[in-house]
């Protein structure tokens, strides 16, 4: 077999691992919108037990593939304020799960190509050029088609759906500078724990006890979510970010199937007509920046 044809065999196993990835955390998120509206489990109880059942798989993930010095960050400081602003992102984006479809969650969600390209600027000092600026343009024009200020309620809802994109955006930001001086096992690991701390000292405010069926879902959300994280990274050491990216839009097709099936959500024309625009922005900026990244010069692109 050739390289060429090796390579491809790779990208083919990360694309796999990229979809298998993301439905995980599709799942999780029906299993979080289950729990805060059948269960009432309030999102910061919900991430307690995500994490604190997440952890023992990260550790084992971690134990197989290097052993403990793997779970130990080498930069702690950096590492533990992008697990903060994953928590504050996830705990943001299940408390929006629990009052809005899933399909309407997920088109705000994928605005974060959006916000880290207009972030990039003055947190990174990264030069971005007209076409990715336009992009950032048209994507916020598509935020504003599904949220229709002044024709629409606007739900608290929304403000956690916009909210949680805009920590995940800085995360990454943070993961950029990071780079690969840490290790995926001590980032995974550190985020889970801080999901358990950060959730835990909501905890005592918020307490609901779980029943038999509840405490399942928290084991499966738990589970999915540090099985999708995994996939992640499996599918990030075998395939380069650019072909693994665009496959993070495929939980818009669970996000539409979840809600018809099991909540008997809806999602209207204008909401999916914003949501597209949004989509093709974020896909229109990851492909500017592969070309950029690659060595194509695009004017500053």
């Amino acid at each position: 077999m050739t390289s060429l044809a090796l390579g491809a065999d790779r990208i083919g196993v990360g694309i796999a691992c990229a979809v298998a990835g993301f439905a995980c955390f599709s799942a999780g998120d029906a299993v979080s919108k289950w729990l805060i509206g059948s269960r009432g489990i309030s999102a910061f109880e919900l991430f307690f037990f995500f994490g604190l059942f997440a952890l023992p798989v990260a550790v084992a993930h971690a134990l197989r593939s290097g052993g403990w010095d793997r779970l130990r960050p080498r930069l702690p400081g950096a590492t533990l304020l992008r697990s903060a602003l994953i928590t504050a992102s996830a705990i943001s984006a299940a408390w929006a799960f629990g009052r809005l479809p899933l399909a309407d969650v997920y088109a705000l969600l994928f605005a974060t190509p959006i916000l880290v390209t207009a972030l990039s600027v003055p947190v990174l000092g990264e030069a971005v050029g007209r076409h990715r600026w336009a992009a950032v343009i048209v994507g916020f024009l598509g935020i504003l088609v599904m949220l229709r200020p002044g024709l629409a309620a606007f739900d608290p809802g929304h403000a956690a759906a916009l909210a949680s994109p805009l920590f995940f955006s800085v995360a990454l930001i943070v993961s950029r500078r990071i780079g690969r001086r840490e290790s995926d096992a001590a980032q995974l690991a550190t985020l889970f724990l801080a999901m358990v701390l950060g959730g835990g000292a909501v905890l005592p405010f918020v307490w609901v006890a779980p029943d038999a069926l509840g405490l399942l879902g928290l084991a499966a959300g738990g589970v999915l979510s540090a099985a999708g994280h995994i996939l992640l990274i499996r599918a990030l050491h075998s395939a380069p970010p650019s072909a693994v990216t665009p496959f993070q839009y495929s939980q818009m097709i669970w996000g539409v199937l979840y809600g018809l099936v099991l909540f008997g959500d809806t999602i209207d024309a204008v909401t999916m007509a914003g949501a597209a625009v949004v989509i093709g922005s974020g896909l229109y900026i990851l492909w500017r920046e592969t070309r950029r990244r690659s060595g194509v010069m695009l004017d500053l692109c």
